[in-house]
């Protein structure tokens, strides 16, 4: 073989080797970015109106929170122990300083919904925690546009039916995060929530963090 045909023949292997259908050709898949962890810590509670009157001075305040990110889903009430309660006067706080939510890897959304109540005792409590189970099922399995729309309206419905006691509502938050909005990243301090009548009575300060 001359020479001008070993040359031919080496630019042949070479194209041949650069063809899509040759091993060193092939791309990997692209890899979908991991979503990352997110923890969500609720700080501190308080109160500007406790919706007891002069005479009685404080409180007894507890609150229920929800945090669900679409895959996971946490239900707490604080303080933790039923019967229990914060002791508020008007304008005090409560430091709180709990991980209520983290994961490893947030879903599709970060949503967060707390709802606080100012009893006086007797069946209040049960009927909360029954009303809270029913919202937080109805949310995860009903596909539920809001939380606490179901929540109120289920636990609203109860109070009115049997106790007639939505005097004893101190307000309701909830807000979703997604990857656009960074999970929420940030901290949320001094919330105002507002009653029924408009009125600012449950304060609410929390944390959102996340290593993205």
């Amino acid at each position: 073989m001359n020479r001008i045909a070993i040359i031919l023949s080496l630019l042949l292997a070479a194209s041949l080797g650069m063809t899509s259908c040759s091993p060193t050709a092939l791309l990997p898949a692209p890899v979908k970015p991991s979503n990352p962890p997110v923890t969500v810590t609720l700080n501190r509670i308080g109160v500007y109106d406790n919706r007891e009157d002069f005479l009685r001075g404080r409180g007894e305040v507890y609150i229920g929170i929800v945090v669900s990110d679409g895959e996971t889903t946490v239900e707490k009430r604080f303080p933790p122990k039923e019967g229990c309660h914060y002791s508020l006067d008007k304008n005090e706080t409560e430091y709180i300083g709990e991980i209520v939510f983290s994961v490893n890897e947030v879903g599709d959304f970060i949503m967060v919904s707390v709802i606080g109540y100012e009893s006086d005792g007797g069946a209040l409590e049960s009927i909360f925690y029954k009303a809270m189970g029913m919202a937080a099922e109805g949310y995860i399995y009903g596909g539920a546009l809001s939380f606490l729309e179901l929540f109120e309206y289920n636990l609203g419905n109860l109070l009115g039916a049997i106790l007639g006691a939505e005097d004893d509502w101190l307000g309701a938050y909830e807000r979703t995060w997604r990857a656009k909005d960074n999970w929420g990243a940030g901290d949320y301090v001094d919330i105002p929530l507002e009653d029924e009548r408009g009125v600012q009575c449950l304060r609410l300060w929390f944390t959102i963090s996340t290593s993205k």
